[in-house]
């Protein structure tokens, strides 16, 4: 082909360690690409509790999560409530509709 030039042997090689240097040393400055994992500052990492009523809903243990309805502390009562209407139990309903008045939870 007229007009191209031929590259002699092991030039593209280190052309592209050094394309791949480079981006590389570009990515790093970048920082990370996705949010951080941290979470809010709701406890539910550190508070056996609220821990227990996510579990629950992870075994999908309807009425177990409906007792914590009627826990004294009303995060557990939150969690609770989450819980339910993540498991889309039509059973769980009468449960739920006293605790849509509570102002503390």
């Amino acid at each position: 082909m007229a007009g191209t030039r031929r590259m002699r042997p092991g030039a593209r090689r280190r052309l592209a360690s050094v394309l791949c240097m480079l981006l590389g040393a570009a990515a790093c400055d970048a920082g990370p690409s996705l949010p951080s994992s941290t979470r809010s500052s709701d406890g539910l990492l550190a508070d056996a509790e609220l821990q227990a009523v996510v579990e629950l809903g992870i075994q999908r243990d309807m009425y177990g999560v409906m007792e914590r309805l009627q826990a004294g502390r009303p995060e557990v009562r939150a969690r609770a409530a989450m819980a339910l209407a993540s498991l889309q139990a039509v059973e769980s309903v009468v449960a739920l509709l006293p605790v849509l008045d509570d102002p503390e939870a």
